[in-house]
């Protein structure tokens, strides 16, 4: 993230999407899940996304896979970043208390 944006790769299975009080930009819809990294087949696919207002959510697939857009917006939204992270892993907790895969999340926020 820098003062014009944000830009990067992708490749693997995490994602990467920006939350604005309006919708959220997936940027990393194009990338290729199936290979992975490691793999020799791995290819990483850039992306930028200049002048947001807003929150980057990078995650695992932990999260995209198994939270909801609603509930990943709303989460992210919130003014607290810390429980906004705790209310991500929570939305993808089974009623055992479990959690469907690993879970990594990590949120920083953009206001101009």
């Amino acid at each position: 993230m820098t003062e014009g944006g944000v830009l990067g790769a992708s490749c693997g299975d995490s994602g990467a999407w920006i939350i604005e009080s309006e919708g959220h930009d997936d940027l990393t819809a194009d990338q290729r899940r199936k290979l992975r990294v490691g793999s020799g087949r791995a290819l990483p696919v850039p992306f930028v996304r200049a002048h947001f207002d807003g929150t980057l959510v990078v995650a695992s697939d932990g999260l995209f896979n198994y939270a909801t857009a609603e509930a990943i917006c709303s989460n992210a939204r919130g003014v607290d970043l810390h429980a906004a992270a705790s209310g991500l892993i929570a939305s993808v907790r089974m009623a055992s208390g479990e959690l469907h895969d690993d879970v990594a999340v990590a949120i920083l926020r953009r206001r101009s």
